[in-house]
Formats: C-alpha cells, sequence, structure tokens
C-alpha cells in the first residue's frame, strides 16, 4: 500500500515538470473600487413656505471634497440617491426635484411622513430616477468637476416648524492608485 502511494506522489511530480507548467504573471494594473464620500446634505425648510426651492437648496462639493487626490478614477457607478424627511407634517411633498449641475437627477411626490424613511432612487415608487441626471453626476465624478446638489419642491399646505430634507447621493468609482 505504502509503495503505490509514494508511486502515485512520484508519477503527478513527474507530469508536472513535462506537462509544459508555466509561472502566471499579471500584467493588469491594480484597480480599486472606493466609495464617494460626503455627497450628502440637510436642508431646514422655512415654516410658512408652500415651497422649498426658492431660494434653491443646494451644497457644493468640490473634488476633493468627496474623492482623496492622486488617484486616476476610470470608471463611475451609481450606487443610489435618497431622499428622507425629518419632522411632522400632514401635507404632501409636490414635484420635489433633486438636480445635479442643473440636470435633474431625480423627482419625487408623496405624503411627508412616507419620506420620514429614505425612499430610494433604486426601489421607491415615489422617487423617480431621471438617466440624464445619472450621466451629469457619473460624468462630473470622472471628470474630477464640482458638483452642486440642488432639492426643491412644493407641499400641499404651508410648512409647519422642525422640518427637514436630507438628501444623499452614493456613488462609488474605480481607480488606479
Amino acid at each position: 500500500m505504502k509503495s503505490s502511494w509514494k508511486h502515485a506522489v512520484m508519477m503527478c511530480a513527474v507530469a508536472m515538470t513535462t506537462m509544459g507548467s508555466t509561472c502566471i504573471s499579471v500584467t493588469d494594473p491594480l484597480l480599486i473600487t472606493l466609495n464617494v464620500k460626503d455627497i450628502h446634505d440637510t436642508y431646514d425648510i422655512t415654516p410658512g413656505t408652500v415651497n422649498f426651492n426658492n431660494p434653491p437648496r443646494c451644497i457644493v462639493r468640490n473634488p476633493n471634497d468627496y474623492l482623496d487626490s492622486g488617484y486616476d478614477v476610470s470608471g463611475v457607478h451609481l450606487v443610489d440617491a435618497t431622499v428622507q424627511t425629518a419632522g411632522v407634517f400632514a401635507g404632501s411633498v409636490i414635484g420635489g426635484v433633486i438636480t445635479v449641475n442643473g440636470t435633474t437627477l431625480a423627482t419625487y411626490s408623496g405624503p411627508w411622513s412616507d419620506f420620514n424613511t429614505p425612499q430610494s432612487i433604486l426601489t421607491s415608487t415615489l422617487l423617480v430616477r431621471n438617466a440624464a441626471g445619472v450621466t451629469a453626476l457619473l460624468d462630473a465624478i470622472q471628470n474630477g468637476q464640482t458638483l452642486t446638489i440642488c432639492d426643491g419642491g412644493q407641499f400641499s399646505s404651508a410648512a409647519p416648524a422642525g422640518l427637514q430634507v436630507l438628501t444623499t447621493i452614493f456613488a462609488q468609482v474605480d481607480v488606479t492608485p
């Protein structure tokens, strides 16, 4: 029994050295996927208002705000965009809109209370994605441009005190160090 085991091991060793096995080399550059950071803001709603887009509620993020410098970006992916409300309001949002550099990323409408739970651009029927806005967002990140994200809309009735809208964009970049 021991003899046949030794024989099998010896045959494998000989076969491996004579079957043209070669070393494998990796020639592709290292590719890393990183999360884009800090593309979110909370907008305070002015009590008594029936719209929240005048003046526009915008945040500006420079490339160094959302991605560390020194990377060569080779691809960008939208992971998600969400809208969430804070505060008690019996009314509804009508014609809510999120824009990226002036292009509509998403629109939303529905009861204020439905947005107390974050609504996703991927899964919510209340938040409708616009392909041109997604392209504008991805192109701006890809090219290392400043992002201006604005949020606006109207209410079905005057807003009480203490309301806020939180908009968050989640994205990833493929980079080489």
